[in-house]
């Protein structure tokens, strides 16, 4: 296989109903289908979703891989299993249940290529089932960790940052942040931007509402993250405060 720019990593968990959007948007990227690869982790589905993902696989087998679980662990283990099978120089990170504009990958490509960058977050729109725009999240263009916006949604991240400091969920909850603040404790090569392209589905049965982690493994991450910026001498004045 030609190695790939960008993986593209989605958890799937009982989404029939929406999964085809989402693959369909990725695959009308208007950067070029061989750019990238498109990671599908099945976490053992109890409807037609891995039917869904097989029958794209069958057509699309220079792009997709899926990764059929056995056992259901959730959507923090899911992301954790799509990025040790990733490939890519950049990590990319979706939800099954929402979807992306069709310039969505080459403008965080173009951005993080260009300017030599390990992190690149841009907003996002919330929106409902008929596809009507409810909220919009949006930043200005600035360079530097910002803890009060560690979105995981609407980001693109160097893979060799990530695995060099085996930055991963830890297969502990689903919570963004913690994945996002530890690669704020790795490097100052971050950058905000004002380009919104992530569709974020208004669904109240969605991973991201579901699979909500624990005040117990809230306490953990945090007292993690804590430790590793005090080694790294990186939580100092508003960010201490912050944490």
């Amino acid at each position: 296989m030609i190695n790939k720019e960008i993986s593209v990593i989605v958890p799937v968990f009982n989404s029939g109903k929406w999964i085809e959007r989402l693959i369909e948007s990725v695959l009308a990227q208007n950067i070029g289908q061989e750019t990238f690869e498109f990671i599908l982790v099945n976490d053992k589905s109890t409807d037609n979703s891995i039917d869904i993902l097989n029958s794209y696989q069958s057509k699309f087998p220079e792009i997709i891989k899926v990764i059929d679980k056995e056992i259901n662990e959730g959507v923090a283990a899911s992301r954790d299993d799509g990025l040790n099978l990733s490939e890519g120089k950049y990590i990319v990170f979706l939800d099954n249940d929402d979807y992306i504009d069709e310039d969505y990958l080459s403008t965080l490509y173009n951005t993080i290529e260009n300017e030599c960058l390990d992190l690149v977050i841009s907003g996002y729109k919330l929106v409902d089932e008929q596809g009507k725009v409810v909220k919009v999240n949006q930043y200005h263009n600035t360079y530097g960790a910002d803890y009060k916006n560690p979105c995981i949604w609407g980001s693109i991240h160097r893979s060799e940052l990530i695995k060099r400091h085996n930055i991963h969920y830890r297969g502990r909850s689903g919570d963004d942040n913690a994945f996002v603040y530890q690669e704020f404790l790795y490097t100052d090569k971050i950058k905000y931007i004002d380009y919104i392209g992530y569709n974020w589905f208004e669904n109240f049965t969605s991973l991201s509402r579901d699979g909500r982690p624990s005040i117990e493994k809230n306490i953990h991450d945090i007292l993690y993250l804590l430790r590793e910026g005090l080694k790294n001498n990186k939580t100092k004045n508003l960010r201490y405060d912050y944490l």
